[in-house]
């Protein structure tokens, strides 16, 4: 193990808690404003979103560097993701919908940025449950990589879900389709280059 993957580890678990404690000091001491609950909500959902793109820099980024140090952080930055989102979703049931699971089917039934977003956090679930190494291991390393590409479609979703639930569109949300873009564009390009070099 590299000397500096237990630091850096040690960093990352602590800048994906301090904002989960920011936001509960935040809402403890009233400074969300008057639609508390609406702002907790949005910004779970944004701290989601934002480590899900940042888990899918990690490849490129150890690609372009040619260090393995940031794909150590690729199943934290992960787990992160799923459970900001959780947190998201769950903060919508209860604080927004007061837990009335009838209110909650009539309103995931009616509202399409909800059934996207309940559909991109459920393509999250069989990668956070095989992102042990043993399923890796067990399952192969072809079938691991081919289900773990879900999470494009996942952030795809993500971020037509942040642009639905706004009236009007806002910079995060082109920030968001930004980098989005330029992850796919960057994977695409790589793929037809190892096409073409097979093929040569």
């Amino acid at each position: 193990m590299p000397p500096l993957t237990a630091p850096l580890k040690l960093t990352a678990m602590v800048l994906g808690t301090t904002p989960l404690v920011t936001l509960a000091w935040a809402w403890e001491t009233g400074q969300l404003g008057f639609m508390a609950s609406e702002t907790l909500i949005h910004w779970l959902g944004k701290l989601g979103l934002g480590a899900l793109l940042l888990t899918l820099t990690l490849s490129p980024l150890s690609q372009l560097t040619g260090s393995r140090l940031p794909l150590t952080l690729r199943r934290q930055a992960g787990l992160w993701t799923f459970a900001y989102l959780t947190l998201h979703a769950l903060a919508w049931s209860f604080l927004d919908m007061g837990g009335d699971a009838a209110l909650i089917r009539s309103e995931l039934a009616e509202q399409h940025h909800l059934q996207l977003g309940l559909l991109c956090l459920t393509l999250l679930v069989p990668l956070v449950a095989t992102s042990f190494r043993r399923a890796r291991e067990w399952m192969g390393l072809l079938p691991w990589l081919r289900l773990h590409r879900l999470v494009y479609a996942a952030a795809i979703g993500g971020v037509f879900h942040q642009a639905m639930v706004q009236k009007v569109i806002e910079w995060p949300t082109y920030l968001s389709a930004t980098v989005l873009s330029g992850l796919l564009g960057q994977r695409l390009i790589r793929a037809l280059l190892n096409r073409l070099t097979r093929e040569s």
